[in-house]
């Protein structure tokens, strides 16, 4: 590996464990291809496992973890640590090379062949289970507990509305001769009529109505003497 060879070119050989395996290299700010003297360290496997462990990768402390002498426990509480990290392409590619060639133990074996279902199995456990109606829910009887919102009702919020200043009676003038001869399109009325149906208009409503209908028949009168 490059990184092994640059840090022997600067200290030397790498040394070995009492039991003859040769010490690893870790990158110090986890970037693998940052091989910066500066970033490598040298360290046994035991603290390779431990500064990665301590980090929260996992994935990478199962893999080292592999090459350690760790008891059943140990291994069992990285295993269940590490479940639920997705691996890059790149790293699934490293890890199944890493493997090619390894032979596992015959516990191992033993384990996997209870948890690997073949296809067979598969087809026959699924013609088993063809018709059959699966038990109805059953409804907890301890009593719900009321939420927030059904104990503490919600308070109205008040909205602040600033009332429109009236409009002067050029300004009137002005939009009755725009909309002269404009009639709304046949959606645009059935909008209306639709937004209108069931509402009952409020007494200011009416009263500010019939004042424009007796300014719009005065201002009829003024054009009709001209």
């Amino acid at each position: 590996m490059t990184y092994r060879k640059i840090w022997e070119q600067a200290n030397g050989p790498i040394p070995a464990d009492e039991q003859g395996r040769p010490y690893e290299i870790h990158h110090v700010d986890g970037n693998k291809n940052n091989n910066d003297l500066s970033n490598l360290q040298c360290v046994t496997i035991r603290e390779h496992y431990e500064i990665h462990k301590r980090q929260g990768d996992y994935g990478a402390a199962w893999m080292i973890a592999q090459r350690l002498d760790l008891t059943e426990e140990e291994k069992a509480v990285i295993y269940q640590a590490r479940i639920g990290i997705k691996h890059s392409t790149e790293t699934k590619a490293k890890i199944s090379e890493a493997m090619k060639g390894k032979k596992h133990s015959p516990e191992t074996r033993a384990k996997l062949k209870g948890r690997i279902v073949s296809v067979e199995a598969r087809a026959t456990r699924s013609e088993a289970m063809k018709g059959q109606k699966r038990a109805p829910y059953k409804k907890s009887s301890k009593p719900r507990k009321p939420r927030a919102a059904e104990t503490k009702p919600r308070k109205p919020r008040a909205v602040e509305t600033k009332p429109r200043p009236p409009k002067s009676v050029e300004h009137r003038a002005k939009l009755s001769q725009a909309h002269k001869g404009k009639k709304p399109t046949p959606e645009h009325a059935a909008k209306i009529s639709h937004a209108k149906k069931g509402k009952k208009q409020s007494p200011q409503h009416i009263a500010k109505r019939q004042a424009t209908i007796k300014l719009n028949k005065e201002k009829k009168k003024l054009l009709d003497q001209k």
